[in-house]
């Protein structure tokens, strides 16, 4: 089959079938390489030749088929075929071409400008034949147990299917989107765009097609040339690594470890894309498990997938019997029970957790976890049997040390992470207790171990207040706070609570996603003084001083709805009750603390100062801090 011969999609799918393998990444495009797709497509000029790139393809053999026979004798096109082949590269930009001509078909039937015959005759040239009984055999799909190639046939090519779960992964969004995409751009399209649309697609982006010889080992080539394109993540090389060592072993359970992993990753990504409005990066996961479950160390750093397919994973450990089916498998099995657990920690309220462990798991997520993330892994994926008291203990001075360490005394980013990484490690070996990584604490002694030492030799409130004598000396203050958002919505949530509504008033997700222009934390007092009502009231102000008085703690609100930010002008007045015809939603129908702020009937600097003072009580009370506990102390950090 190889040739210098550049072929269109009609010469690829004469007579062959096309099959992504296991060892395949899914369909991995996104919005910039089908844009790139669709402008090369749309600028062709009439009849000239776009080269696609390669087709790499490696030949089935009835033994490949023997060996995954309960699957392959669901696909009966391909499994009947001589001509059936898996694509080692290219199948990013197959897989785009494929969906674009369903997408092109839907217009054809839906315009009725070509009838319906001549349509079906296009399809059997380009995607299926279909038998006597009406089953359609596919040219081009995955290996019938992966969830995608369910997903292409009744989603993309909208076939019915009883065998079809609904699973959705990572791989099987894209695919959902892609299809969205071209919709939308063919639906602008007039009759005859759309039939140089189909004539440039079928006719003029052509691949040069290229079967591996019997010689070359195919997966090694799958590292090499799908690196060429959009790169792999470091889990599909993690895949393809592991399959690749499966066939290396001489045990006669090498086929049954196959079959392990491709349900691990089946797993894998269902669970990173189980919230499509949240997906989950795959490499993220990975690197967190290897901190869990392999031997962390600060010399080795980032290098993780160097440590994973360099220095344990290889096929020399696997020929000098240094790692074992069962360590691969146990290492698969892991993956796969982790995943679950890591969704949950970035979708808490989807978990069937204790009440209490979903909320202090979604303090951590809105903290985004720190050094913490393997080891909150480790303490649900090691056994079910766990302490919920215990846990909560945990999580708690994880979200104390979180704040006070880093957004408080602003400590860098990777304090304590050795070994926070290397508790994650030593618990889920049960090597130590959730009691040893809280640690002690001995105030009278001046004793502590875990996470209590490092609180009590990394938190300090005074680096808190040099920190924001910066930020008011560039006339910034605690707006520019680094952890103002997480503090104004914990403060929330007090008001909540102490509310007989229990409703949430802020979306977090919606409240610190601000759209350009828009705020989310309003000045009540506003940056400028363009309205007499705050001329008058702070005349005697010069203009740093009204910086400072704007931007301290006790003049910032958490808005319910984030609105122009040319709005939060307005007089107090105007503020409380709000302006329908310009949008304008008063703080009597906002948040809490709108609406707590709107029990005043003015607001001035003493306004502020008691409101500031409230707040440092809360921030004292809430975080057990012993100095903001003082009124005099308290004045000092408002900068009034």
């Amino acid at each position: 089959m190889a040739s210098n011969e550049l072929k269109s999609l009609s010469k690829i799918f004469d007579g062959k079938y096309l099959r992504i393998p296991d060892y395949q990444r899914g369909y991995a495009w996104g919005e910039a390489q089908l844009k790139d797709f669709w402008d090369d497509l749309e600028t062709l000029e009439d009849k000239q030749t776009h080269y696609t790139g390669v087709l790499t393809v490696e030949k089935v053999s009835q033994q490949m088929k023997d060996e995954k026979i309960e699957f392959w004798k669901n696909d009966i096109g391909a499994y009947e075929s001589d001509d059936a082949y898996y694509i080692v590269d290219g199948q990013q930009r197959i897989t785009t071409m494929i969906i674009c001509l369903q997408v092109l078909f839907n217009q054809f039937k839906e315009d009725e400008w070509i009838g319906d015959e001549e349509v079906q005759i296009l399809k059997k040239q380009y995607l299926f034949r279909t038998t006597k009984d009406n089953y359609n055999k596919y040219f081009f799909g995955y290996t019938t147990d992966n969830p995608s190639y369910e997903f292409l046939k009744t989603v993309i090519f909208g076939e019915k299917s009883s065998t079809n779960d609904n699973k959705e992964t990572l791989y099987t969004v894209n695919l959902e989107r892609a299809k969205i995409f071209f919709e939308e751009k063919i639906n602008e399209l007039t009759e005859e765009e759309k039939e140089n649309i189909f004539i440039k697609l079928t006719k003029y982006f052509k691949f040069n097609l290229y079967e591996i010889s019997d010689d070359m080992d195919v997966f090694v080539a799958f590292e090499t040339m799908n690196n060429r394109g959009k790169k792999l993540s470091n889990l599909e090389l993690l895949k393809n690594r592991l399959i690749y060592l499966s066939t290396k072993f001489t045990h006669q359970n090498k086929v049954h470890l196959r079959d392990d992993i491709n349900e691990c990753w089946k797993t894998i990504y269902e669970y990173l894309g189980k919230n499509k409005d949240n997906s989950l990066n795959d490499d993220t996961f990975l690197k967190n498990h290897w901190i869990m479950y392999h031997d962390y160390s600060r010399t080795k750093g980032n290098d993780y997938i160097v440590d994973l397919l360099e220095e344990k994973y290889t096929s020399k450990n696997v020929l000098q019997n240094k790692i074992t089916i069962n360590e691969i498998r146990d290492y698969v099995l892991s993956l796969q029970n982790s995943v679950k657990h890591w969704y949950f920690l970035h979708n808490p309220e989807q978990s069937k957790y204790d009440d209490t462990i979903k909320i202090l798991l979604d303090k951590l997520y809105r903290l985004g976890y720190g050094a913490f993330a393997p080891l909150i892994m480790a303490i649900f994926t090691r056994d079910d049997n766990y302490d919920v008291n215990k846990v909560c203990n945990v999580l708690q001075i994880m979200e104390k040390y979180i704040f006070l360490v880093f957004k408080v005394s602003q400590r860098r980013a990777n304090t304590g992470d050795s070994d926070f990484f290397r508790f994650a490690r030593k618990y889920y070996l049960k090597k130590i207790k959730l009691d040893d990584i809280i640690g002690t604490k001995d105030d009278d002694e001046d004793k502590y171990s875990g996470i209590n030492w490092w609180l009590a030799s990394y938190f300090d409130i005074s680096q808190f207040y040099n920190y924001l004598n910066e930020k008011f000396e560039k006339r910034e203050g605690y707006y520019s706070w680094n952890g103002l958002n997480y503090f104004l919505f914990e403060y929330e949530l007090s008001l909540k609570n102490q509310n007989k509504n229990s409703a949430f008033k802020i979306n977090w997700q919606e409240w610190v996603n601000r759209k350009s222009d828009y705020i989310s934390i309003e000045h009540i007092m506003p940056q400028s003084r363009k309205y007499d009502c705050w001329k008058n009231i702070t005349s005697t102000l010069d203009d740093k001083e009204y910086k400072q008085l704007c931007n301290s703690l006790g003049n910032l609100v958490p808005l319910s709805c984030a609105k122009n930010s040319k709005l939060q002008n307005y007089c107090f007045d105007i503020k409380k009750d709000g302006k329908k015809d310009e949008g304008l939603v008063g703080f009597k129908n906002g948040s809490y603390a709108e609406q707590e702020i709107n029990e005043k009937d003015k607001w001035t600097k003493d306004e502020i100062q008691e409101r500031g003072i409230k707040l440092l009580e809360f921030m004292a009370n809430h975080w057990d801090i012993e100095e903001l506990k003082d009124e005099n102390k308290q004045l000092k950090y408002l900068f009034l």
